[in-house]
């Protein structure tokens, strides 16, 4: 019996002690984080939104203690701590991130910040709290930044005037957005200049390869230098229209204009009611453009001869240039009144096409002709046809330009 005592006696004991430490294990201490909030208030984001990639952003967070003093703040830009050079609180630049509070700040506090954003695309930027007793609030959201476009400008003036087409240097600024620039490419009324040996950059030797035409390595942030534009050589304005684009395939544009202006050197010399026979007939059948008179097919200064027969008896009604006379066939649009110039028969020439014989000729049949560095546009005003006797004859109007 003295045994079975003593076994009760532990057993107490130990039912005793387990409940004088349950009844000694401490309440648990339940804790308040800081409480943060972005408000709302005009020219400040206060939810997820899209930013223009050339303008800093807004915020205003406003915290609270929570159970503890708050000790810090950190901003955060997809989970990493923002270089303090990105943003300022209140207009004052920080030097540290994360921010330590002070006196009044570790109760409560209200910022206003200014963030410059990143590059481009979405980004998360989150705002923490930390209190003392090692407890955080924060607050985030997402900010997309617009695809910034790139910029081009001419340093100068955006327009010029020329007596005789030439190369024109244009001073651009070019200006990368939110994508690197990647080519250039140069227009003339529209359309891509295909010949690059008109268009140079930096020195007149540096001819553009291709046309949209791949920008140096250097310049693909931007560039301040120098493009050259040979102009056209036909009288009149042309617009010529610079673009840049970059990787992303945002583009910037200017236009320059370009004015070649009609000179309007007048001729030296002016014939009318000059005659060409038929060359298979007694008269004379070729003109010396030099004096605008009718010789002979054989005489050394006839410059254009009648083609006589047409192989047969009847007459070919058509002319061939003789010894160093380049004959061209000319637009339809070019007459003899309506050109008033040296420049403009030059123009005409230049646009006309070589000829080894004309087709048949007709009243109002018009060419260009040169010898050496003299000029001459010949019409037609009459065909008299006569019979029996091979004296049908053209009746010209001449004009020289001669240099």
């Amino acid at each position: 019996m003295k045994k079975l005592s003593i076994l009760y006696k532990v057993s107490f004991l130990v039912v005793l002690a387990a409940f004088f430490f349950a009844a000694c294990d401490p309440d648990p201490v339940f804790t308040d984080a800081p409480t943060v909030s972005l408000e709302e208030a005009t020219d400040f984001i206060s939810t997820s939104a899209t930013v223009p990639g050339d303008q800093d952003f807004k915020v205003r967070l406003t915290a609270s203690q929570g159970t503890a003093e708050m000790n810090s703040l950190t901003v955060l830009r997809d989970g990493v701590d923002l270089d303090p050079s990105e943003f300022s609180i209140d207009g004052i630049a920080t030097t540290n991130n994360p921010l330590l509070l002070f006196d009044g700040e570790r109760t409560s506090f209200t910022y206003d910040i200014t963030i410059t954003p990143h590059a481009s695309g979405e980004a998360n930027y989150e705002f923490v709290v930390s209190a003392t007793d090692n407890t955080d609030g924060s607050v985030s959201i997402n900010i997309t930044v617009e695809d910034l476009d790139p910029t081009l400008t001419i340093d100068g003036p955006n327009s010029i005037s020329l007596m005789n087409p030439s190369f024109i240097e244009i001073d651009l600024v070019g200006t990368a957005g939110s994508s690197p620039l990647s080519t250039i490419s140069v227009f003339e009324d529209g359309a891509l200049i295909l010949d690059t040996d008109r268009l140079a950059c930096n020195e007149l030797t540096n001819k553009f390869t291709s046309n949209p035409n791949n920008l140096e390595e250097d310049d693909k942030d931007g560039f301040n230098k120098m493009f050259f534009i040979q102009s056209s050589s036909i009288v009149g304005t042309s617009v010529y229209t610079i673009t840049i684009t970059d990787e992303a395939g945002n583009e910037a544009s200017v236009d320059y204009t370009i004015t070649l202006e009609d000179i309007a050197t007048p001729f030296t010399n002016t014939w009318t009611n000059v005659r060409m026979y038929n060359n298979s007939g007694p008269q004379f059948g070729a003109i010396d453009l030099d004096s605008g008179t009718n010789v002979s097919s054989s005489n050394g200064d006839a410059d254009i001869v009648d083609s006589g027969f047409d192989g047969g008896s009847d007459w070919a009604k058509t002319i061939e240039p003789l010894g160093s006379t380049d004959l061209r066939s000319v637009d339809p649009a070019v007459t003899f009144d309506g050109t008033t110039s040296r420049e403009m028969l030059v123009a005409a020439f230049d646009a006309g096409t070589s000829l080894s014989k004309t087709g048949e000729l007709a009243v109002g049949s018009t060419y260009a002709a040169k010898i050496n560095n003299d000029y001459y546009l010949l019409t037609v005003t009459e065909v008299v046809e006569t019979s029996g006797d091979n004296e049908d004859y053209f009746v010209f109007s001449i004009k020289q330009s001669a240099e």
